[in-house]
């Protein structure tokens, strides 16, 4: 395997590379031969690699069976140790984790696809958010290989987004992640999102305190999309972040509200912005790009 660095012309400021394209909830649970909640034991070298590639297991004791059934509550997993890139899977010994396995015939036993997507530890409160979906997710009949979501796969995903827990989930099969990946089920566009479920978006996102890497994902999926709404979220986040003197993905923002609103003159100032040298630098640039938009 090789590391891979995926861009995005408008995300590209503010998300790291991922070293292996993302595999998001839908596909990890719909290809799982076993999902469960479960807590490690001491990870054990092999003395030789399975399968040119792994080289230890660790032993996971079940706590809850989402998919399929573990013996006698337990279960084998393989794994590269020390892999740096891509991000592996990590089974830290005595926590607890989301886990989502397929079973191996070569090795006759359980490894992770997906990596360190396949592995999720999560604080108590998202769990519960996480488990609530996928207990949603095993109700909706799966799409065949190439298939659109359906209606009940698209409203799925828009609770996704609703959750901060899940937001990325839900928000990043909207995105396209390149040649590279071999997706289990076609992307849905973001023009089968009706105006409800955008709104049902817009409300989650405004009703969000911290404007993070997952809520750049969600406004992403409106780029193309007209809605006066999304246009107003996008504009008060930049006023807060000009309030607090504290940046995050604000050119990223600028230029989707320029876009978006066909500012004249936004290009300019958020070219100022990136260049600017300083804090004062960019909080005059972004002052300025404010005053545009206040003009619309």
């Amino acid at each position: 395997m090789h590391c891979l660095t995926i861009l995005f012309a408008m995300l590209g400021e503010c998300t790291s590379g991922y070293p292996i394209p993302p595999i998001g909830l839908r596909e990890l649970y719909r290809s799982a031969d076993l999902v469960v909640v479960a807590k490690a034991g001491k990870t054990e070298s092999l003395s030789e690699k399975l399968d040119s590639w792994f080289s230890a297991k660790v032993t996971l004791t079940v706590e809850k069976s989402l998919k399929g059934k573990a013996t006698d509550g337990k279960v084998t997993v393989y794994f590269a140790q020390g892999l740096v890139c891509p991000a592996p899977d990590r089974y830290p010994e005595d926590r607890t984790q989301l886990v989502f396995l397929k079973w191996r015939k070569e090795i006759q036993g359980y490894h992770a696809r997906g990596l360190s997507y396949a592995t999720k530890e999560l604080a108590p409160r998202a769990l519960e958010v996480y488990l609530l979906r996928l207990e949603e997710l095993s109700k909706i009949p799966a799409e065949k290989r190439d298939e659109a979501p359906s209606p009940a796969t698209l409203d799925w995903l828009v609770r996704c987004i609703e959750g901060p827990a899940t937001r990325w989930e839900g928000a990043m099969e909207f995105q396209s992640w390149g040649s590279e990946k071999d997706p289990l089920f076609k992307a849905p566009s973001p023009a089968q999102l009706s105006k409800a479920q955008r709104g049902r978006i817009v409300d989650a996102l405004n009703g969000t305190a911290e404007f993070g890497r997952d809520e750049i994902y969600a406004v992403d999926i409106f780029k193309e999309i007209p809605d006066s709404r999304m246009d107003t979220y996008l504009a008060t986040e930049l006023r807060a972040q000009y309030a607090r003197r504290r940046f995050y993905c604000t050119a990223t923002l600028m230029t989707m509200v320029s876009e978006r609103l066909k500012l004249e003159g936004g290009e300019k100032l958020i070219s100022e912005f990136n260049l600017a040298d300083a804090a004062a630098g960019m909080i005059k640039a972004l002052g300025k790009f404010l005053d545009l938009v206040e003009q619309k």
